[in-house]
Protein backbone atom coordinates (compact mmCIF):
# COMPACT_ATOMS: atom_id res chain seq x y z
CA UNK A 1 0.00 0.00 0.00
CA UNK A 2 1.50 3.50 -0.85
CA UNK A 3 1.81 5.49 2.12
CA UNK A 4 0.58 8.91 1.89
CA UNK A 5 3.60 11.77 1.12
CA UNK A 6 2.60 13.19 4.54
CA UNK A 7 4.10 10.57 6.58
CA UNK A 8 7.14 9.62 4.39
CA UNK A 9 8.10 13.23 6.38
CA UNK A 10 8.54 11.08 9.69
CA UNK A 11 11.89 9.65 10.14
CA UNK A 12 9.76 6.50 12.46
CA UNK A 13 7.52 5.74 9.16
CA UNK A 14 10.50 5.84 6.82
CA UNK A 15 12.38 3.42 8.65
CA UNK A 16 8.89 1.23 8.89
CA UNK A 17 8.66 1.54 5.27
CA UNK A 18 12.18 0.07 5.13
CA UNK A 19 11.95 -2.52 7.16
CA UNK A 20 9.00 -3.80 5.83
CA UNK A 21 10.76 -3.57 2.04
CA UNK A 22 13.32 -5.50 3.43
CA UNK A 23 11.11 -8.46 4.85
CA UNK A 24 11.45 -7.55 8.57
CA UNK A 25 7.99 -5.79 9.19
CA UNK A 26 7.27 -9.03 11.26
CA UNK A 27 9.49 -7.89 13.81
CA UNK A 28 7.92 -4.37 14.33
CA UNK A 29 4.52 -3.89 16.16
CA UNK A 30 4.39 -0.64 16.90
CA UNK A 31 0.94 1.87 17.51
CA UNK A 32 1.35 5.56 17.47
CA UNK A 33 -1.95 7.39 17.70
CA UNK A 34 -3.62 6.94 14.70
CA UNK A 35 -0.96 5.67 12.94
CA UNK A 36 -0.79 1.23 13.19
CA UNK A 37 1.87 -1.03 11.77
CA UNK A 38 1.45 -4.87 12.53
CA UNK A 39 2.43 -7.99 11.53
CA UNK A 40 -0.93 -8.82 10.52
CA UNK A 41 -2.00 -5.49 8.70
CA UNK A 42 1.32 -5.24 6.96
CA UNK A 43 -0.09 -1.85 6.22
CA UNK A 44 0.87 2.02 7.77
CA UNK A 45 -2.30 4.30 7.61
CA UNK A 46 -2.87 8.24 8.59
CA UNK A 47 -6.15 9.84 9.12
CA UNK A 48 -6.65 12.73 6.27
CA UNK A 49 -8.86 15.50 7.06
CA UNK A 50 -11.89 16.38 5.25
CA UNK A 51 -11.49 16.16 1.93
CA UNK A 52 -9.54 13.65 1.56
CA UNK A 53 -5.99 15.29 1.28
CA UNK A 54 -3.80 17.40 4.08
CA UNK A 55 -3.76 21.25 3.61
CA UNK A 56 -0.89 22.78 1.67
CA UNK A 57 2.35 23.13 4.12
CA UNK A 58 1.22 20.57 6.41
CA UNK A 59 3.61 18.24 5.97
CA UNK A 60 7.09 20.34 6.70
CA UNK A 61 5.04 21.07 9.84
CA UNK A 62 4.60 17.39 11.12
CA UNK A 63 7.12 15.93 13.19
CA UNK A 64 7.49 13.12 15.22
CA UNK A 65 7.36 15.25 18.54
CA UNK A 66 3.91 16.24 17.27
CA UNK A 67 2.91 12.86 16.74
CA UNK A 68 3.96 11.63 19.86
CA UNK A 69 2.00 14.20 21.93
CA UNK A 70 -0.95 13.68 20.15
CA UNK A 71 -0.81 9.58 20.93
CA UNK A 72 -0.38 11.25 24.82
CA UNK A 73 -3.53 13.40 24.29
CA UNK A 74 -5.45 10.85 22.91
CA UNK A 75 -4.37 8.00 26.14
CA UNK A 76 -2.69 5.63 23.26
CA UNK A 77 -0.18 3.51 25.83
CA UNK A 78 3.67 3.21 23.70
CA UNK A 79 5.59 0.40 25.19
CA UNK A 80 9.44 0.27 23.80
CA UNK A 81 10.30 -3.51 23.73
CA UNK A 82 13.88 -3.41 25.03
CA UNK A 83 16.51 -5.77 23.16
CA UNK A 84 18.24 -8.69 24.79
CA UNK A 85 21.37 -7.01 27.01
CA UNK A 86 23.31 -9.98 26.29
CA UNK A 87 24.34 -10.88 22.54
CA UNK A 88 26.24 -13.26 20.32
CA UNK A 89 28.54 -10.14 19.57
CA UNK A 90 28.70 -9.16 23.64
CA UNK A 91 29.67 -12.64 24.69
CA UNK A 92 32.36 -12.72 21.74
CA UNK A 93 34.22 -9.82 22.55
CA UNK A 94 34.22 -10.80 26.13
CA UNK A 95 36.17 -13.67 25.11
CA UNK A 96 38.46 -11.59 23.21
CA UNK A 97 39.12 -9.32 26.43
CA UNK A 98 39.40 -12.71 28.62
CA UNK A 99 42.02 -14.50 26.55
CA UNK A 100 44.04 -11.24 25.72
CA UNK A 101 44.58 -11.54 29.28
CA UNK A 102 45.97 -14.85 28.74
CA UNK A 103 48.04 -13.61 25.42
CA UNK A 104 49.21 -10.08 27.15
CA UNK A 105 50.42 -12.58 30.35
CA UNK A 106 52.48 -14.97 27.86
CA UNK A 107 54.18 -11.74 26.17
CA UNK A 108 55.21 -10.09 29.18
CA UNK A 109 56.35 -13.38 30.86
CA UNK A 110 54.01 -12.14 33.85
CA UNK A 111 51.38 -14.93 35.42
CA UNK A 112 49.80 -12.29 37.43
CA UNK A 113 48.16 -10.75 34.18
CA UNK A 114 46.37 -14.15 33.48
CA UNK A 115 45.15 -15.73 36.78
CA UNK A 116 42.45 -13.69 36.70
CA UNK A 117 41.12 -14.99 33.64
CA UNK A 118 41.10 -18.79 35.19
CA UNK A 119 38.69 -20.63 36.92
CA UNK A 120 39.59 -21.20 40.47
CA UNK A 121 39.46 -24.90 39.47
CA UNK A 122 40.86 -24.75 36.20
CA UNK A 123 43.20 -27.46 34.55
CA UNK A 124 46.00 -27.91 32.19
CA UNK A 125 46.73 -30.27 29.72
CA UNK A 126 49.25 -31.01 26.85
CA UNK A 127 51.61 -32.74 24.24
CA UNK A 128 55.42 -30.78 25.20
CA UNK A 129 58.83 -31.64 24.00
CA UNK A 130 59.41 -33.70 27.59
CA UNK A 131 55.96 -35.41 27.52
CA UNK A 132 52.62 -34.72 28.52
CA UNK A 133 51.57 -32.21 31.01
CA UNK A 134 48.29 -32.87 33.04
CA UNK A 135 47.00 -30.95 36.20
CA UNK A 136 46.05 -27.80 37.96
CA UNK A 137 47.29 -24.55 36.26
CA UNK A 138 49.38 -23.31 38.76
CA UNK A 139 52.11 -24.67 36.24
CA UNK A 140 51.20 -22.82 33.54
CA UNK A 141 51.89 -19.77 36.23
CA UNK A 142 55.34 -20.96 37.23
CA UNK A 143 56.57 -21.74 33.94
CA UNK A 144 55.11 -18.05 32.26
CA UNK A 145 57.41 -16.21 34.84
CA UNK A 146 60.07 -18.16 34.91
CA UNK A 147 59.99 -18.05 30.98
CA UNK A 148 60.02 -14.42 30.62
CA UNK A 149 59.22 -12.07 28.14
CA UNK A 150 58.44 -13.30 24.75
CA UNK A 151 57.89 -9.73 22.68
CA UNK A 152 57.48 -11.15 19.44
CA UNK A 153 54.80 -13.89 19.71
CA UNK A 154 52.09 -13.71 16.98
CA UNK A 155 48.66 -14.86 18.11
CA UNK A 156 45.69 -15.91 15.68
CA UNK A 157 42.39 -16.88 16.89
CA UNK A 158 41.45 -19.96 14.24
CA UNK A 159 38.13 -20.30 15.88
CA UNK A 160 35.79 -19.26 18.60
CA UNK A 161 32.43 -20.79 19.53
CA UNK A 162 29.79 -19.62 21.53
CA UNK A 163 27.01 -22.33 22.79
CA UNK A 164 25.28 -21.07 25.53
CA UNK A 165 27.41 -20.07 28.86
CA UNK A 166 29.96 -22.21 27.49
CA UNK A 167 32.81 -21.58 24.97
CA UNK A 168 35.68 -22.80 23.13
CA UNK A 169 38.56 -21.22 21.84
CA UNK A 170 41.26 -22.41 19.36
CA UNK A 171 44.32 -20.32 19.40
CA UNK A 172 47.41 -20.07 16.96
CA UNK A 173 51.00 -19.08 18.93
CA UNK A 174 53.92 -18.24 16.78
CA UNK A 175 56.98 -16.40 17.81
CA UNK A 176 57.10 -17.71 20.61
CA UNK A 177 60.58 -17.33 22.83
CA UNK A 178 62.11 -16.98 26.34
CA UNK A 179 64.44 -18.56 28.50
CA UNK A 180 62.45 -21.71 29.15
CA UNK A 181 61.28 -21.94 25.28
CA UNK A 182 64.24 -21.16 23.33
CA UNK A 183 63.66 -19.62 20.01
CA UNK A 184 60.75 -19.62 17.63
CA UNK A 185 58.33 -22.03 18.87
CA UNK A 186 54.60 -22.72 17.85
CA UNK A 187 51.59 -23.92 19.89
CA UNK A 188 48.47 -25.13 19.30
CA UNK A 189 46.56 -24.05 22.24
CA UNK A 190 42.13 -24.73 22.48
CA UNK A 191 40.61 -23.14 25.60
CA UNK A 192 37.35 -23.94 26.92
CA UNK A 193 35.47 -21.13 29.14
CA UNK A 194 32.83 -21.19 31.04
CA UNK A 195 29.91 -17.83 31.74
CA UNK A 196 30.68 -17.20 35.64
CA UNK A 197 28.75 -14.68 37.96
CA UNK A 198 32.43 -12.91 37.40
CA UNK A 199 32.16 -13.36 33.58
CA UNK A 200 33.60 -15.97 31.36
CA UNK A 201 36.58 -17.95 32.89
CA UNK A 202 38.42 -20.52 31.82
CA UNK A 203 38.25 -23.13 32.95
CA UNK A 204 40.71 -25.36 30.58
CA UNK A 205 43.67 -25.27 28.50
CA UNK A 206 44.91 -27.77 26.33
CA UNK A 207 47.81 -27.67 23.80
CA UNK A 208 50.29 -28.74 21.59
CA UNK A 209 53.83 -28.00 21.13
CA UNK A 210 55.07 -28.19 17.61
CA UNK A 211 58.72 -29.42 17.22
Amino acid sequence: MPLDPCLRTLPEVRAFELAEHDGVMDQLNVRMSSIEFSSERKQLSWPKPQGGTHPKGTCSKLSSHEVLSLGEREGTTMTPRTAPVETYVNHHDAIVRTMQNYLDAVREGKSDLMRPVFHPAATFFGHYPGGVMNGPVQPLFDWVDQNGPAPNIQARFAKLEVLGNIASVHLELEGLSGKLSGAGVSMSDVFTLMLTDDGWKIVQKAFHWHM
